[in-house]
């Protein structure tokens, strides 16, 4: 009798049926403790992250230099862009009740019109006076 075609007995599916319960139930037991530690012992420090990330709001500490343009009529050199430091200032709609309280009340905070309209004013009549009067309105 050729041993290669050997019967085996039922003992040996029995073992690879435990061996298999075994081996899913370790790697379920393995899954479920990964999640309990994730999900309950590091909720805080995934909750901080997911916070920070859904505000939004990141700090751009470098400088981006000035834009500067020169004058090919009068060779001077003018300011287009410079970095500013404003201060920041938000709402959050879904809290607000009255948004027409809330524009009346803060508007005047963000922008104050009358003085804008006369340091716009002043900046015109300073460019004003550096324009050479034989230039045509064009060039200007």
């Amino acid at each position: 009798m050729n041993n290669s075609f050997r019967h085996r007995g039922p003992a040996t599916h029995i073992n690879k049926i435990i061996f298999l319960i075994v081996g899913s139930s370790l790697i379920t037991v393995i899954l479920l403790v990964r999640l309990f530690n994730l999900q309950i012992l590091q909720h805080e420090y995934f909750q901080k992250i997911a916070t920070q990330s859904q505000l939004g709001y990141t700090e751009i500490p470098a400088q981006r230099g000035e834009i500067i343009i020169k004058d090919h009529h009068s060779n001077e050199e003018f300011l287009l862009a410079t970095n500013t430091t404003l201060n920041l200032l938000y709402a959050d709609p879904t809290l607000i009740k009255d948004a027409a309280y809330i524009a009346d009340n803060i508007g005047p905070l963000i922008l104050d019109i009358e003085y804008e309209r006369a340091t716009d004013n002043e900046k015109i009549q300073t460019i004003a006076k550096t324009i050479a009067p034989e230039l045509s309105e064009e060039d200007i």
